[in-house]
């Protein structure tokens, strides 16, 4: 080729649409936005649903870097438009969380109930004792010796003062009580009691039924079709995480399911999810920000095998969707894991030891051709420096299935590597398990990398069927009805 020769006159602002991540709005994105180029009929549904989301949201607090809860399912949506999904699946983007959020506003609600009428039940109850005990400890003295005299005025007016003494003391000692820290313990223990016997399944078949209701009122309202509403019904439902269940089943459903056009409209949500999840990662303590890439990674690599499935029953709009979306929040992903992976400055002391990291991981991808063993740790002190990448995603795989144990373990045996490789850097545990951190970061990155930009890579034993390593184990519920709140999407 002739230096400066154009290879093809392809428009520029297609190439940088190419490359480019796209980037979420900081506030709910506009409905105008969202509805522009759509006919109306399509523009009066989305706009319906784009109200019903938006009550909902203004119920919940705002998310931990400051914006609108109503923020993130509107940048879904926006993802979504900008793959050229159609507007049943920006729909379904904009009510994902719909049912989860009404779920958890009415167990606050019940909870606040039940807290309200035991801690009345509970204080009533102590009061009671309390002024008991003090009128009693009150009539113990003599009157008479208080006043010091027999006159009978002087001794109305020490029984006057013994009242308003009673009165006093009963007052300070149930406003101690309010404040005592064994009274909330009291509470909130038969608080826990009676929310275990509510039935958490029954409050979310409830709160299901009356979102498909919800959604054929809109559809009747505006005239969009019947079946196809329908099918933002069974996307959101697809979507929706049971409280019992762990994560790694809720996310197996979506690619498991028999409807090949809801799973991948439940797919191209979630992608869509993840993506904007993955921007806002401040939202996350820095110790979670590692695992909630590696979720990413898991639908990233369903959604590879999604796509190299497809066959000719898959809409032809739905494929081209899927494979932007997927790129989109692959790279997206990428991004994240890139700036993890580089915060590292040499004003730090553990600098020089992920410089060593990074060398090694260089050698390994040129030498390997990518990273050869994610699925098998091999690292043991006198191992090539290398061999700490292997493993990356049994790592966290352990953790995403909920096997702490394993997880804990390999972190366990990776500080050993790093002590007896790297001792004589004189850094301290905490400084090797951060180069550890960094370690994973540039190897999940290189993951990810291989993941968007080859077709024929994927990770084997990581997929959601029933040829997971685990068998079906991985989709078994969680057990206890208040598990919900150990994992977060």
């Amino acid at each position: 080729m002739v230096p400066g020769e154009v290879v093809n006159n392809e428009n520029p602002e297609d190439v940088f649409e190419r490359v480019v991540i796209w980037q979420p709005w900081s506030y709910p994105v506009p409905v105008d936005v969202l509805v522009e180029g759509m006919s109306d009929v399509d523009r009066g549904f989305i706009m319906a649903v784009y109200r019903l989301a938006q009550n909902l949201y203004g119920q919940i607090p705002m998310r931990k870097n400051g914006e609108a809860a109503f923020t993130h399912p509107t940048n879904v949506a926006m993802y979504l438009k900008r793959a050229r999904c159609q507007p049943y699946v920006i729909a379904a983007g904009l009510l994902h969380d719909f049912i989860e959020e009404r779920v958890d506003l009415e167990k606050a609600a019940i909870r606040s109930e039940i807290a309200a009428r035991i801690k009345a039940e509970v204080t009533s109850r102590i009061n009671a004792r309390i002024r008991a005990e003090l009128t009693a400890s009150m009539n113990s003295f003599d009157v008479r010796d208080i006043a010091g005299a027999d006159s009978t005025d002087r001794v109305e007016t020490a029984r006057r003062q013994v009242r308003v003494d009673l009165a006093t003391q009963t007052r300070a000692a149930i406003a101690q009580l309010d404040a005592s820290i064994l009274l909330n313990d009291e509470i909130g223990e038969l608080v826990k009691q009676e929310m275990g016997r509510v039935s958490l399944s029954d409050l979310e078949n409830a709160i299901r039924g009356d979102f498909g209701r919800e959604i054929n009122r809109i559809t009747d309202r505006t005239g969009f079709p019947r079946h196809v509403a329908a099918r933002v019904v069974e996307t959101v439902w697809l979507l929706t995480r049971h409280k019992s269940d762990l994560y790694y089943r809720s996310i197996s459903g979506i690619f498991i399911n028999s409807d090949l056009t809801i799973r991948v409209a439940a797919a191209l949500v979630k992608l869509a999810d993840r993506m904007h999840n993955i921007q806002t990662i401040d939202n996350y303590e820095s110790s979670e920000k590692l695992y909630q890439c590696f979720k990413n990674l898991f639908i990233l690599n369903n959604s590879q095998q999604l796509l190299a499935t497809r066959s000719e029953s898959m809409d032809w709009r739905m494929s081209y969707s899927l494979d932007k979306m997927f790129k989109k929040s692959g790279k997206a992903l990428f991004e994240a894991l890139h700036n993890l992976a580089h915060t590292a400055d040499s004003s730090q002391k553990v600098f020089k030891v992920v410089s060593y990291l990074a060398l090694a991981l260089r050698k390994y991808i040129h030498e390997q051709d990518g990273l050869a063993r994610v699925n098998q740790e091999c690292a043991c002190p006198g191992a090539p420096v290398h061999a700490i990448f292997d493993g990356i995603v049994i790592k966290y795989d352990h953790r995403l299935h909920g096997e702490m144990d394993a997880f804990l373990q390999q972190q366990d045996r990776e500080l050993g590597y790093m002590r007896a490789t790297f001792g004589t850097l004189g850094l301290s545990d905490d400084d090797l398990r951060e180069a550890v951190a960094y370690k994973d970061a540039m190897a999940l990155l290189e993951v990810v990398g291989m993941l968007v930009y080859r077709k024929d890579f994927m990770i084997l034993d990581f997929q959601c069927s029933a040829l997971c390593r685990r068998g079906q184990m991985c989709t078994r519920r969680a057990a206890g009805p208040e598990n919900s709140g150990s994992e977060q999407d």
